[in-house]
């Protein structure tokens, strides 16, 4: 359970709460923020999709995804790379706002370790035929048998998306006085401020 401050008089604490929380969503699959909804443009159009976090670097302010290179999402972001990242916790009472931009990795180092730190399970759905989102007739069609497949064969469906921030929004309600700050990285400097919650 993390260990956060019941009330936010500083910058500084909602800025470090942020951090742990998004640290603490990488393996803590009861983390809310495990889950978070990303949205990208999609043509003129805005996409959200829920996605599931697989890494953070809080020095790089960087989140790790996993994705099919067949589905849409790729298309998108290679048209358009900015994005945005909102999770919303009601038992913390904190929502967190990432914007930023990506970067997508395909069949290179960084698609290569991430691929191999991933679990059997998860590789498995980087097998099926067909691309995610294609219309089809029965879905049973495309469950996946384990047993029968060639998991490695999924590795050439298979690419990251590095979320890269530079800015993150956090907003906590309590009823003693909520609180919302910004923090905006620009040239690496960062500019911090109260905003009305």
């Amino acid at each position: 359970m993390l260990k956060l401050p019941e009330h936010y008089e500083s910058l500084e604490e909602t800025l470090d709460t942020s951090m742990k929380i998004l640290e603490d969503a990488i393996e803590n699959r009861r983390n809310v923020f495990h889950t978070p909804v990303l949205s990208t443009f999609s043509d003129s159009k805005i996409n959200s999709r829920v996605i599931v976090l697989r890494g953070f670097d809080p020095v790089k302010r960087t989140l790790r995804i996993h994705t099919d290179s067949r589905s849409r999402k790729i298309k998108d972001i290679s048209e358009n790379s900015d994005a945005t990242l909102l999770g919303y916790d009601p038992d913390l009472k904190i929502q967190l706002k990432l914007h930023g931009s990506i970067d997508i990795h395909y069949q290179d180092n960084i698609a290569d370790l991430a691929w191999r730190d991933s679990q059997e399970m998860s590789k498995v759905c980087y097998s099926i035929s067909e691309s995610p989102g294609k219309e089809i007739d029965d879905p049973g069609n495309y469950d996946v048998d384990s047993e029968n497949i060639n998991i490695n064969e999924g590795y050439k469906n298979f690419a990251v998306i590095n979320f890269h921030f530079n800015s993150l929004e956090f907003l906590y309600l309590r009823s003693s006085g909520h609180r919302r700050s910004i923090h905006v990285w620009e040239a690496e400097e960062l500019i911090s401020s109260w905003m009305v919650p």
